[in-house]
């Protein structure tokens, strides 16, 4: 790893829960890189350790389960630490995603599951409007748009192609 170029994308922060998950931040310009990373390095005694991510959970904050990283003490000595990527692992310049509303068309086709109600559809399409952006669904036979607010977020499994979602009761009802 002595030949590796490594880029610094952000900082851990405080543990979260009692998984041993960590909030971090990443600088929004490497955030696509990172989601779709499946390693991370971060900087301990001056030396750069790669570490597997687990999970990656987009809620208030942007959460991350590290592998063999299972507890709050285990998590709280990767603490403020700086991240990196390898920048061979960079997404090309053309790959990057260049605005938000195109972040979250990456979603269409995906399941929309409430964390109360079970599935509720798929994303058929996204809206933008000023302050927010909708995800248009057929619930029940009829088209309702959800919120897709950070803090609405519990997560999205890339995989199973899922966003879980936490909803304010009556959301659907309109």
């Amino acid at each position: 790893m002595q030949d590796t170029e490594f880029i610094a994308i952000g900082k851990t922060g405080r543990t979260h829960g009692t998984s041993g998950a960590l909030k971090i931040l990443i600088d929004d310009r490497y955030l696509e890189d990172f989601v779709q990373s499946d390693l991370v390095f971060l900087e301990i005694k001056g030396k750069i350790i790669p570490y597997f991510i687990e999970e990656i959970l987009e809620a208030n904050a942007l959460l991350v389960k590290l592998e063999e990283i299972d507890s709050p003490e285990d998590a709280h000595a990767l603490c403020g630490k700086t991240a990196y990527l390898r920048k061979a692992d960079l997404l090309p310049e053309n790959a990057r995603e260049s605005s938000s509303l195109e972040q979250y068309e990456r979603f269409v086709g995906f399941l929309i599951k409430d964390a109360r109600l079970g599935p509720l559809g798929q994303m058929e399409s996204i809206l933008e409007l000023p302050q927010q952006f909708l995800a248009a669904i057929t619930y029940q036979g009829k088209e309702r748009l959800i919120p897709m607010h950070p803090q609405l977020i519990l997560g999205v499994d890339q995989d199973l192609k899922e966003i879980r979602m936490e909803l304010p009761e009556g959301i659907l009802d309109m």
